[in-house]
């Protein structure tokens, strides 16, 4: 069993969200410039009152990354600080598969299940682009939570 010190771990798990993210964040923005060929209902409205397709498009990927910095600023921060503390609790040296509970497994598992099944469904490309890039940037901004407590001097949770 792979065992690593308690900094390792939040390092690991910091980086799942961030390779997450940087999984996602390009595949919204893809996504969103497919849609400028096929403009769904979200593109369509802006486009109608702003005028031109590309700057609908800029408009759509600035606010989806402001939604996912804030969702990571705010709430993913709170779920790394969980993970962090969990993982200052487990005996060092501890196995790398206990840096999430159970349950968060099965939360990732069904996060991956539900874009999955967005895809599946046939969303529209737009709306598809807007929650990668909005969840991409969450995980993105979220991970840099585990980088703080990990590279901090002291190495400590903060409760």
């Amino acid at each position: 069993m792979l065992k690593a010190q308690h900094k390792t771990l939040v390092i690991l798990a910091g980086t799942v969200w961030l390779i997450g993210g940087l999984i996602l964040l390009p595949l919204g923005v893809t996504l969103i410039m497919q849609a400028i060929q096929q403009p769904g209902p979200i593109l369509s409205w802006l486009v109608a009152h702003m005028g031109a397709i590309e700057d609908s498009a800029a408009v759509i990927i600035a606010l989806s990354l402001f939604v996912g910095f804030m969702k990571g600023r705010f709430v993913l921060a709170k779920s790394a600080q969980r993970v962090v503390n969990r993982i200052y609790s487990l005996p060092a040296p501890a196995s790398i598969f206990q840096i999430y509970s159970l349950p968060f497994y099965g939360l990732i598992a069904s996060m991956i299940l539900l874009g999955m099944l967005v895809r599946f469904i046939g969303a529209a490309p737009e709306i598809r682009g807007i929650v990668d890039i909005a969840i991409g940037a969450a995980l993105v901004n979220g991970s840099m939570h585990y980088y703080r407590i990990a590279f901090s001097p002291n190495q400590k949770p903060i409760s």
